[in-house]
């Protein structure tokens, strides 16, 4: 499966569709995790279809988990469901060059007025969509591999291996970080008989 069929699949109405996208779900710990932090990484295990009914399905699963796990600041799951729904929309907003008359914070905020959240924390969200959107790790390798392919100039070249060194920190980073909370103990290497 790609990340594509993946989102078509988990998105799907079928009772046995749905099980298995409550079921990776389920599968995140978001706890200690803001509200961008874990939807990137759920949206980070498979492409969200165009389809609204599909992302309906999956923005909901999301939701119940992550205020299972993190309900501070949230009324119930349907608050979270209701701004990680803006979250997308708002991105999807930003991020596409054909949208010429791009959301504000202020209209952002206006769109979460229900949910009586506090304006920096609203001003925070829409500045870390419009900085760090959520995106595939192989929509972005692809992308570098076909500007590489297309033979880009040096500047451009040094800057995307930094891209590319940066995500991949970023992963481990990740990584490291998902490991020593489930282990709950992190132990730092200061040799390198550690490690053999």
């Amino acid at each position: 499966f790609s990340k594509t069929q993946l989102g078509d699949y988990l998105g799907d109405h079928a009772d046995k569709n749905r099980a298995v996208l409550q079921e990776l779900a389920n599968s995140h710990e978001f706890v200690g995790m803001d509200l961008h932090g874990a939807m990137t990484a759920f949206l980070g295990d498979f492409r969200l279809p165009g389809e609204a009914q599909k992302i309906d399905r999956m923005v909901e699963a999301f939701a119940g988990r992550y205020y299972a796990q993190c309900p501070e600041g949230f009324a119930d799951a349907d608050a979270v469901y209701v701004l990680s729904f803006a979250m997308i929309m708002l991105q999807t907003d930003l991020q596409k060059p054909a949208v010429t008359n791009k959301m504000t914070k202020e209209s952002f905020r206006a769109m979460n007025r229900d949910g009586n959240y506090p304006e920096e924390f609203l001003d925070r969200l829409y500045d870390k969509i419009a900085t760090q959107p959520f995106s595939l790790g192989e929509d972005d390798e692809a992308r570098i591999k076909e500007e590489l392919k297309a033979g880009v100039g040096s500047v451009r070249k040094t800057e995307l291996f930094l891209q590319e060194f940066d995500t991949v920190v970023r992963n481990t980073e990740c990584l490291l970080d998902l490991k020593s909370r489930k282990s709950g103990e992190y132990i730092s290497a200061h040799s390198v008989d550690y490690v053999k």
